[in-house]
């Protein structure tokens, strides 16, 4: 994350999807003094799919459906 933040060019607006269940993400991004400025839902058809929320820090993307 940090090698991330450094990368970004001054202005540079971007985002990243955390997983509100993750608190080790959560921390790790207020440590940053990054703060929410939307929320997503995720909604599913059928069974809530196993996934290690844990170990997920960002979604990838936004249109999985």
């Amino acid at each position: 994350m940090d090698a991330l933040i450094a990368a970004a060019e001054p202005g540079d607006t971007w985002s990243i999807d955390v997983p509100v269940p993750n608190t080790a993400a959560v921390r790790l991004m207020a440590a940053r003094g990054i703060a929410p400025s939307f929320e997503t839902a995720r909604m599913v058809l059928g069974a809530i799919p196993r996934e290690p929320v844990e170990r997920i820090y960002g979604v990838t993307t936004l249109e999985l459906g």
